[in-house]
């Protein structure tokens, strides 16, 4: 079986069983808030009918939105897992040439492995790919890549180029714009990039695992019962 495909059914079944576990709760709720009422003498009628939110058509229509858009959501992010978003790896020439052609916005490292300053500006990035989703982090060795270190003109290293819609634009060669030492901050770095619009504070895409999702749903539950007793109350007055 494909594991991407598979990985879509485990995450539709998660969806499933993380619906019925956030239904299951709210209804432990209502009774237990009920039963509450009962016993301190409390207005009945600010109690829900259960049955009938459970069956409002339009609940119904906001939880079935939800859990699209969580889906859709879970599912882009399986497919840019898949091509490298949320790493930071190293790629060929070849690769890299496909990559900033396909990719809206790529950071590429071009690095020599013999150079303690590229080592540096690896553990930089390496700590920035995943908190930017959106954006691809690689690095690509100048040993493999002739043709794009003559024709990025690249003559020292670490060199970081940013590269948008397939166009090399903002680059830091060495450690000049990061403060002219070794030992500087990521949060340098990440403003430089910032700056250059390669990352975007937008890109970051939270994961969405079935506890995020049955909370969600939760908080669904939760604000249509608080509308639902706000109504009640204004009918009664």
């Amino acid at each position: 079986m494909d594991p991407a495909k598979y990985n879509s059914q485990m995450q539709n079944i998660a969806y499933g069983e993380a619906f019925m576990a956030a239904a299951e709760d709210y209804k432990k709720e209502m009774l237990r808030e009920k039963r509450e009422a009962d016993r301190f003498g409390h207005d009945a009628q600010r109690s829900i009918a259960l049955k009938d939110l459970f069956d409002d058509p339009e609940l119904e229509k906001l939880h079935g939105e939800r859990l699209a858009k969580l889906q859709e959501e879970r599912e882009r992010r399986v497919e840019m897992e898949r091509k490298g978003h949320g790493a930071y790896e190293e790629i060929s020439e070849a690769e890299l040439l496909e990559v900033s052609t396909q990719t809206d916005r790529v950071v590429a490292h071009f690095f020599h492995p013999d150079f303690d300053r590229c080592k540096i500006m690896d553990k930089h990035l390496s700590i920035l790919a995943p908190r930017y989703f959106d954006t691809r982090f690689v690095k690509v060795s100048v040993e493999v890549a002739p043709f794009l270190v003559k024709k990025l003109n690249i003559r020292m290293l670490p060199c970081t180029i940013c590269f948008q819609s397939g166009v090399a634009g903002e680059r830091l060669v060495g450690f000049d714009r990061l403060g002219g030492k070794d030992d500087f901050d990521t949060s340098v770095l990440e403003g430089r990039l910032l700056e250059s619009q390669v990352i975007r504070p937008s890109s970051t895409l939270p994961r969405t695992d079935p506890s995020d999702i049955a909370n969600s749903i939760r908080q669904g539950f939760y604000s249509q019962m608080n509308k639902t007793q706000s109504d009640e109350d204004s009918d009664f007055e």
